[in-house]
């Protein structure tokens, strides 16, 4: 069903968390490798048909807390809603 998660988001996202969590026991998880972590997150939810317009949060959810530096990060490019970069 399409804006719900399901098998495929949480697979991608398991994937997702796992490179990173390699990345940062080596001492390569910097702050650009973070955004494109939290990039490639935003794009598995897109996979679903989830779509982000405004993020705003006082007491944020895992899922905001992950895709928040994507929204901030000047590591990704946005052309009619699609990312690039």
């Amino acid at each position: 069903m399409p804006g719900f998660p399901g098998l495929a988001f949480y697979s991608r996202f398991i994937f997702i968390v796992w490179k990173a969590s390699v990345k940062a026991r080596r001492g390569l998880y910097s702050d650009a490798a973070w955004s494109r972590s939290s990039l490639d997150a935003v794009a598995a939810l897109e996979r679903t048909g989830m779509r982000f317009c405004v993020i705003i949060g006082n007491h944020m959810s895992v899922m905001e807390a992950v895709i928040l530096p994507a929204s901030t990060s000047s590591a990704a490019v946005w052309k009619n809603g699609e990312r690039h970069g």
